[in-house]
């Protein structure tokens, strides 16, 4: 058995018990059920302990064990806006929402937000430029197409 399978499956009793003290997660039976915690083993004594000052010693019959994943380990050369970013990122993908920056056309709300631009402004222009290359109408729902309002923005003297 491969320490993979240890960390996965856990190790049954009758394959062995640890050779190292440490601390362990083990399934253990009682009356209600298997139930899943972390318990101090110490080879010396032969023993379970719920604690590590060994004072509690665990009664219950432990069917398995096996070793206690790797502790998070931050890493400390990573930028917190970076850390930000990809947490941003990892939402977006976890709810396949579309990162502003990245879609075609956007929302008069979203336009406001990205070109730091009032909603009431965005629909004035609309309603000034209805035949803009800009806006694309939706049935009666106005979208802005992106990167042709950033070329009308880049060469606008005054919004």
């Amino acid at each position: 058995m491969n320490k993979v399978d240890m960390l996965t499956n856990g190790i049954p009793f009758t394959k062995g018990i640890p050779k190292v003290p440490g601390l362990y997660l083990v399934t253990y039976e009682n009356r209600s059920g298997l139930h899943t915690d972390a318990a101090v083993y110490d080879p010396n004594l032969n023993k379970w302990f719920w604690d590590e000052d060994e004072e509690r010693a665990v009664t219950r019959k432990i069917l398995a064990w096996q070793y206690l994943p790797e502790p998070y380990q931050a890493n400390v050369d990573v930028n917190h806006k970076d850390i930000y970013y990809f947490a941003e990122r990892r939402e977006d993908k976890m709810t396949n929402k579309v990162p502003i920056w990245q879609k075609y056309t956007l929302t008069i709300e979203e336009a406001a937000e990205y070109f730091r631009i009032g909603q009431n402004r965005l629909r004035q222009l609309v309603a000034d430029h209805p035949d803009a290359d800009y806006i694309l109408m939706i049935g009666n729902r106005v979208q802005i197409k992106r990167k042709l309002f950033e070329a009308y923005i880049d060469l606008a003297t005054a919004v």
